[in-house]
């Protein structure tokens, strides 16, 4: 159904190159397809990427599934969405920025707690990735309900995540108010109550 789509849909002058990409036995063709529609904003492929994304481990125990704890069996699976995969999809969520996928993004602003510096390396996209994610997908769709989570993020241990949480929020927000959490959860009150 997605090969088809995209040969129907398809404005441009080249030959797309994913065969069977519609068949879940598939699964990284398939996957890959649904992520490939996001990157072309293609508003129509929507349903297929929350279909996946509802395959997903629930937010509040997707930080349980550490890389160590899901393994490779996960990315063979056409049952489960692996923690990667999530990242992946909700960018291109945002990318597309259709609003009725909010919803479904908002509950993976709360996805993790801290994560150990010695598993901070395989666990970063499930820890840092999915909930920063989420917070600038929503706000390509014009909701800033993430803003919050980025301002925690701001007291984050990788300095990385840090600095990445700030140039969010400026972009999100078009404030420049540096790095200091206290300034950004004034303004984020003050505009609450504004």
């Amino acid at each position: 159904a997605l090969l088809e789509f995209l040969k129907e849909s398809n404005t441009r002058q080249f030959e797309y190159k994913l065969p069977l990409a519609s068949s879940r036995p598939s699964v990284p063709l398939y996957w890959s397809s649904v992520i490939l529609l996001g990157r072309f904003q293609e508003k129509e492929a929507v349903p297929a990427m929350l279909d996946l994304l509802s395959m997903s481990p629930p937010p509040e125990v997707l930080d349980t599934f550490r890389r160590s704890g899901y393994g490779d069996l996960m990315f063979e699976s056409t049952e489960i969405c692996p923690p990667p995969l999530t990242s992946f999809i909700i960018t291109a969520l945002g990318r597309i920025g259709d609003p009725k996928a909010a919803d479904a993004i908002r509950p993976f602003l709360n996805v993790s707690d801290q994560v150990g510096i010695r598993d901070e390396n395989e666990d970063f996209e499930t820890a840092w990735g999915i909930p920063t994610n989420a917070a600038w997908a929503l706000a390509q769709m014009g909701d800033q309900s993430g803003v919050p989570i980025l301002i925690d993020l701001l007291g984050a241990e990788p300095s990385q995540v840090r600095n990445y949480a700030q140039k969010l929020l400026e972009r999100i927000t078009g404030e420049k108010l540096g790095r200091d959490p206290q300034a950004w959860e004034k303004w984020w009150q003050n505009k609450g109550s504004s």
